[in-house]
């Protein structure tokens, strides 16, 4: 049986491969091209295509598309809600042989969000020949909204232990919960991180939902994080720790989350464990959140604050002299942001290049001779700042580091 499946698996693996080397010679809306697209919608077993670069050799534009929708489905089946990897899923079209799982991720996390309208609507749109297909009867059976076909039996395992998790997680969010209430800060991160410990090694994907849940919950208290940030590391390790300390601040402390995302890159970097596409993707991650500084006006705040740009400095210093480390004959667009052979002095101009790169979605920019530069765009912001009264103190949270 095994067997089998081993060669069911390699026949699928071959057409995927076959389907997706045609599309670099079709042009992008022909009929053939069209083809292909509804062929692999059908092939696609994971949205994971682009950790195995050197046997899928997936087209421009289409790698982006595997990361986005890869971040968001392992963003919902965390259990935490991140809106700025769920925006991303809005570029995946129709015309996209992700779309159907596009559709899973948001069936997932409506069915999350007991959002049992928008599941049905997002499973009617989900192809009945395309492999997330094989979600509709859990997810129906789960919500009851169809019990009287039953899912397949080997999805019986699957379904007992989604609602363990979620009976296990309701009863121990109510204990947490009456700690809040009563503000006993030790006693909420002591019994969050004993009840993570305890999850891990049978429900490890509950673990670090109730993670997640525990580090942007204490986060929105204002409680110390130092502890919650020791027991991430011990429990989960050093590198990990850092990208779910960073997954859990974005919604709360933005400015923070950066700094870890800084170092889960660096992490990454040292370990040998980062291609150039996942350091884009998350290069482009931090992209989105300081553009978001910039559309609220709070850009400025991050600049003025000396602590934080000293912080902020020294880890972007530390990422660029890892990436010419251990990144050789970048492509574009990280040749952009690390040609030069010593690190920026200027953190802020660098991160200011990073987010017109981002925005522009081009392999390459480089500024125009005549533009101004990013430094005097950011000088002139400043002098134009009139609040005199402007907070130097370093964020919060900036101790951690």
């Amino acid at each position: 049986m095994k067997a089998m499946y081993n060669m069911k698996t390699t026949t699928v693996n071959r057409k995927i491969e076959q389907l997706l080397l045609s599309l670099h010679t079709e042009e992008i809306g022909s009929a053939n091209y069209r083809t292909a697209i509804g062929e692999l919608k059908k092939l696609i077993t994971s949205p994971y295509l682009y950790r195995d670069d050197t046997k899928f050799k997936l087209p421009e534009g289409m790698a982006e598309e595997s990361i986005i929708v890869s971040d968001a489905l392992e963003s919902v089946t965390n259990g935490m809600y991140n809106p700025e990897v769920l925006n991303r899923l809005q570029e995946i079209t129709e015309e996209s042989p992700f779309y159907p799982w596009k559709n899973a991720v948001l069936s997932i996390l409506s069915f999350y969000q007991a959002d049992r309208d928008n599941m049905l609507q997002l499973l009617e749109q989900i192809p009945a020949e395309s492999p997330p297909a094989e979600l509709k009867p859990i997810l129906l059976h789960l919500t009851r909204a169809d019990t009287s076909t039953p899912p397949a039996s080997c999805a019986h395992g699957l379904i007992e232990a989604v609602r363990e998790d979620k009976a296990f997680l309701q009863s121990a969010v109510e204990q947490l919960t009456e700690y809040l209430e009563d503000q006993l800060e030790e006693a909420f991160n002591e019994t969050a991180m004993l009840l993570v410990q305890d999850l891990l090694s049978s429900y490890p994907q509950a673990a670090r939902r109730l993670a997640l849940w525990s580090m942007q919950t204490a986060a929105e208290q204002e409680y110390d994080l130092s502890f919650i940030l020791n027991r991430f590391k011990i429990m989960f390790g050093e590198v990990e720790g850092l990208r779910l300390t960073a997954i859990a601040l974005q919604a709360v402390e933005p400015d923070i989350s950066i700094l870890f995302w800084l170092r889960y890159a660096i992490g990454n970097l040292t370990s040998g464990l980062v291609t150039q596409t996942e350091l884009a993707a998350l290069l482009s991650l931090i992209a989105d959140i300081i553009q978001e500084f910039q559309r609220d006006g709070t850009y400025l705040q991050l600049y003025e604050n000396r602590e934080y740009s000293r912080g902020l400095t020294s880890l972007v210093k530390k990422l660029y002299d890892e990436v010419r480390i251990h990144l050789q004959e970048l492509d574009p667009p990280l040749d952009t942001l690390f040609h030069a052979p010593t690190p920026p002095q200027d953190a802020y101009s660098w991160l200011y290049q990073l987010v017109q790169i981002n925005l522009t979605a081009q392999d390459v920019l480089q500024p125009e001779n005549e533009a101004e530069s990013p430094s005097a765009i950011i000088s002139r912001e400043v002098e134009q700042h009139s609040d005199p009264a402007q907070d130097h103190n370093a964020p919060r949270q900036l101790e951690l580091f």
